[in-house]
């Protein structure tokens, strides 16, 4: 074993790898960033929301979708950036997919595709 993190991880949700770092967001709405080399915790943010979907990188960006369908851009670095904060229709508890420049997200009733202009 390289590293270990004993406490603060989701109890639900994956990681994402992330220019060398992962991020992860819990049930009590805390972003983390862990150095993947070390397993050093980088920063941690309270970001609000309840997190069962894994984040997804894509486009440069980390994307992170709450329970109650709001989606949290954030900036992967050593530093927590928040870019942006949209809201979705609906509850969001599967974790989304990146294909083809669209970010497929599917809520209790929806199924949204996400893509740039």
């Amino acid at each position: 074993m390289a590293w270990n993190v004993g406490a603060g991880a989701p109890y639900v949700s994956s990681l994402v790898y992330a220019g060398g770092l992962l991020f992860y967001a819990t049930e009590q709405g805390i972003a983390t960033c862990i150095d993947a080399k070390n397993g050093e915790r980088v920063w941690q943010e309270r970001i609000g929301g309840i997190y069962s979907a894994s984040p997804v990188a894509a486009d440069g960006k980390v994307y992170m979708f709450s329970e109650t369908g709001e989606a949290v851009v954030l900036k992967p670095g050593r530093t927590p950036q928040v870019l942006a904060r949209n809201k979705l229709d609906g509850r969001i508890i599967a974790s989304p997919a990146v294909s083809g420049g669209r970010i497929f997200v599917r809520t209790d009733r929806h199924l949204i595709a996400i893509q740039a202009k």
